[in-house]
């Protein structure tokens, strides 16, 4: 929070950032990425797009996001080994689509209940 208040970027909507690594140590690139393509305040909303794209893509995630603007489903797409690999996808996804698509590091801990 304290960092966007700092580039004036509270409230609804994307800001993009750049992040720069300090200290060496782990590739933030490499492990396994998702693509989101969408969120949705109606849990039936992100089941019907899962579903949709169910015959094209796999895995498909609906992870719950509990924010302060309410509980939100977010809907991911794929299990993709590194970011560059996971950009061209979200490229993908968004021309065949017309997603507007969103990288995320997919980290083994995140698979929990909440992601089904």
């Amino acid at each position: 929070m304290a960092a966007a208040q700092e580039i004036d970027s509270i409230g609804p909507g994307v800001v993009p950032v750049r992040l720069e690594i300090l200290s060496p140590g782990v590739d933030p690139t490499s492990g396994f990425f998702t693509v989101q393509v969408g969120a949705f305040r109606e849990r039936g909303n992100a089941e019907r797009l899962r579903e949709r794209l169910n015959a094209e893509y796999s895995p498909i995630f609906i992870q719950r996001y509990d924010s302060a603007d309410g509980l939100f489903y977010r809907v991911r797409v794929g299990k993709v080994p590194g970011e560059d690999a996971a950009q061209q996808f979200g490229e993908k996804l968004h021309n065949r689509e017309g997603f507007k698509t969103m990288v995320v590091r997919l980290d083994d801990g995140a698979r929990s209940e909440e992601m089904e």
